[in-house]
């Protein structure tokens, strides 16, 4: 299969098994992680082509199952500079008010790195709890999403976006904007701006 990546410069999901099925313990999981990278990279593979499976199983089956898949996320970040994913769902199967596990671990998993979700778009609760996670983890652009997400469910009437095109707005708009919503790329060409106009900076 890998040559066959290779082939035609297919993007690769590895899924951590071996022929023995689900491995036994995380040192396992990332034993054949490294065998899996390294046939990988002897077929010609680029390492930007592929993505590890966390391999979520449920922690009603087995109690270390989200710490185990958190440890792999990191594992593959940290040491290897891979990118994951992980289908949510797995952690909290059988389990009663499935939502809100599922919407914890994402959190947990979004902070050791996790690049992709298997998720369901139209929970609203997993969906914020992931843009919450990123404004807490400073990522770029998630403090103008977090804005709109919550302007969208009815926010406060200062966090929702102008109807009017940033273009359209008075320079004192702008910067208002600029400090609603974070964006520290336009905040200082947009105070420059105003001061232009004539503003003082204690004004």
């Amino acid at each position: 299969l890998m040559r066959i990546a290779k082939k035609y410069g297919a993007m690769c999901i590895l899924l951590p098994l071996s022929d023995k099925g689900l491995p036994e313990s995380l040192e396992e999981k990332k034993d054949i992680i490294r065998k899996l990278l390294a046939v990988a990279d002897e077929e010609g593979v680029p390492r930007d082509n592929l993505v590890i499976d966390g391999l979520v199983s449920t922690v009603g089956a087995n109690k270390m199952a989200a710490v185990e898949t958190l440890e792999t996320i990191a594992f593959c970040k940290n040491e290897l500079g891979i990118p994951t994913v992980c289908g949510l769902s797995n952690i909290s199967f059988g389990l009663p008010e499935r939502q809100f596990l599922n919407s914890a671990f994402l959190a947990l998993a979004i902070e050791r790195g996790l690049t992709l979700a298997i998720a369901n778009p139209s929970q609203e609760l997993l969906l914020n709890i992931a843009s919450a996670t990123d404004l807490l983890l400073h990522k770029e652009g998630s403090s103008a999403s977090y804005l709109d997400r919550m302007a969208a469910l009815g926010g406060s009437e200062e966090a929702k976006p102008k109807g009017a095109p940033k273009e359209t707005l008075s320079p004192e708009e702008r910067v208002f904007q600029d400090v609603l919503s974070g964006d520290e790329k336009k905040i200082t060409s947009d105070v420059e701006a105003l001061l232009q106009t004539g503003k003082a900076a204690g004004e």
